[in-house]
């Protein structure tokens, strides 16, 4: 997921030389979708955690449920509503440089606007599923 994102922030303002070749827009969206995959992978790992943790697969872990206790539901859809607004106002940028044909060739920012969006809504829903595992009989079972 870093390798990805940082791949593409430093992708943004152009190529970039790299043992006599050149990263450019092709490489950014290799790096979107390393971004988009990874974010998915860790994703994947909390729901996993969670569902072991609350179905007593696994044993209580600390640092998990300490964790969780800090990025509540609230939490996990503001830092998801974050990235969207973020991402909403990049790309509402880039609307507004295409209208106004100041510059077309606003593609690496329309896709990194787009990346920042999709992992906040991922965040947004993540949230909410993480929370629904972690609750048994209307309680955060595994905080117990």
């Amino acid at each position: 997921f870093l390798a990805g994102f940082t791949t593409m922030c430093l992708l943004l303002n152009g190529p970039l030389p790299l043992f006599n070749r050149s990263l450019d827009f092709q490489t950014m969206i290799f790096a979107s979708m390393c971004a988009l995959s990874g974010f998915q992978l860790i994703s994947l790992g909390a729901f996993a955690k969670s569902y072991a943790l609350t179905e007593g697969y696994l044993e209580k872990d600390s640092l998990f449920i300490g964790l969780f206790r800090i990025f509540n539901l609230e939490k996990g859809l503001l830092m998801g509503s974050s990235f969207v607004l973020v991402g909403t106002f990049l790309a509402a940028s880039v609307f507004k440089a295409w209208l106004s044909f100041a510059s077309v060739g606003q593609e690496r920012k329309a896709l990194l606007a787009f990346t920042i969006i999709m992992i906040g809504i991922q965040v947004i829903f993540s949230s909410f599923l993480i929370s629904i595992i972690g609750m048994k009989n209307g309680k955060d079972k595994f905080l117990k």
